[in-house]
């Protein structure tokens, strides 16, 4: 099988020692949810005083650390920029829109170009199929 992959197997801990400190996160979480709840109860005065005293921390908890706003202006908007400038306006319309209408153009051109060959005088495709055999006897004999 894998080289090494039985030697870091060897390593790992029990499942005890995994239900232990999930019991003790879970513990911590509780305690302090506790804790918090009788303070916040009791010492109503204090928790004002202490949201006046740290008005910075507490309006960034408020409003999130501004977590939002800032993944919007570093990560978002720049990718809608992006998006929209280059790869709309430059890779979709400028080049496969371009490529797409380029190949529709040239179709026509060759379209309005056959179509004045055809002008159903026969007289006309007689003296087209004699240029073509002049022209295949110049090749013919002038490539050798």
């Amino acid at each position: 099988m894998w080289p090494g992959l039985h030697e870091a197997g060897a390593h790992a801990f029990g499942h005890a020692l995994e239900y232990g400190l999930m019991v003790l996160s879970v513990a911590i979480a509780a305690t302090a949810i506790v804790v918090v709840f009788f303070l916040y109860r009791s010492h109503t005065d204090k928790i004002k005083a202490l949201t006046e005293n740290m008005h910075l921390l507490y309006e960034a908890s408020l409003h999130k650390y501004w977590v939002d706003e800032i993944y919007k202006a570093l990560i978002i908007e720049p990718l809608k920029l992006l998006s929209d400038k280059f790869f709309f306006r430059f890779v979709d319309v400028g080049i496969v829109d371009g490529a797409v209408n380029g190949v529709g153009s040239v179709t026509k051109l060759w379209a309005e170009f056959w179509k004045r060959m055809q002008s159903g005088q026969v007289q006309t495709y007689a003296l087209y199929m004699v240029f073509g055999v002049l022209l295949v006897l110049c090749v013919h004999f002038g490539l050798r």
